[in-house]
């Protein structure tokens, strides 16, 4: 008896896995496509669009606080700088000169003071030494004068006598005029809290102050947009 047996053909099931996959991967891109359509359409289409677009922030423009030529640039355009970095730094020279002269000009300050409150003493020792020298003068004349009546006595002593009172009264006032202007400078305040003083040391702040600001630093933290200083050049101080 002769059987006849069916059997599959091998290529046929590779075939249906490939359509599988095909389809599979058809799904996928379908997938994505709609998800981009969406993305598209809930946010790039709302997106505002230029061909001049620029990127808008807070410009700090930076000008030395003292004049001074520079002697060194650190940075350079589109550099990132934080808060406080150094910039550039002037010649110093000028502002150490103005330093020194202002801390020589406060000590003469300090020794002129001193020297007016020991003027002030000394003349009112002298003021005491003239009031001495008057009472001496007048008990002198109180002296003589009586005797001129009874001839006891020249003229001549006499009007000696009187003119030394009046020389001790002229030396006594001369020395309290100027014990009262020597205690004009000096009375009310010590050597420190002085006008002069005061003033001296005022002179001295801004002079220290100005050596410090021999360095340019970033007042911010942010990017370097236009550097215009270059070095060598001679840089004024911003106006205030």
């Amino acid at each position: 008896m002769n059987s006849v047996l069916e059997t599959e053909t091998p290529s046929e099931a590779p075939t249906g896995k490939r359509r599988m996959v095909m389809a599979l991967i058809a799904m996928v891109f379908i997938v994505i496509g709609l998800l981009w359509g969406l993305f598209w359409l809930l946010v790039l289409s709302k997106r505002e669009r230029t061909d001049d677009a620029y990127v808008n922030g807070n410009k700090v423009v930076i000008s030395p606080q003292v004049s001074g030529t520079v002697i060194a640039v650190l940075t350079d355009d589109t550099q990132f700088v934080k808060a406080g970095q150094v910039l550039a730094r002037l010649d110093p020279v000028d502002a150490e000169t103005g330093l020194a002269r202002s801390a020589s000009a406060l000590g003469q300050s300090v020794r002129q003071v001193r020297q007016q409150t020991l003027n002030a003493e000394q003349y009112d020792s002298m003021i005491a030494t003239r009031r001495l020298e008057l009472a001496r003068a007048e008990a002198d004349l109180a002296k003589r004068e009586p005797l001129l009546a009874d001839s006891a006595v020249a003229p001549e002593e006499v009007r000696h006598a009187r003119e030394s009172v009046l020389l001790a009264r002229a030396a006594l006032t001369q020395a309290e005029r100027q014990a009262n202007a020597s205690h004009a400078l000096v009375d009310g305040t010590g050597v420190e809290d002085n006008p002069a003083v005061l003033q001296a040391k005022a002179a001295y702040r801004d002079a220290w102050i100005a050596a410090q600001r021999n360095a340019v630093v970033a007042p911010v933290t942010g990017y370097v947009a236009e550097r215009s200083v270059q070095l060598g050049q001679r840089v004024a101080a911003a106006r205030r």
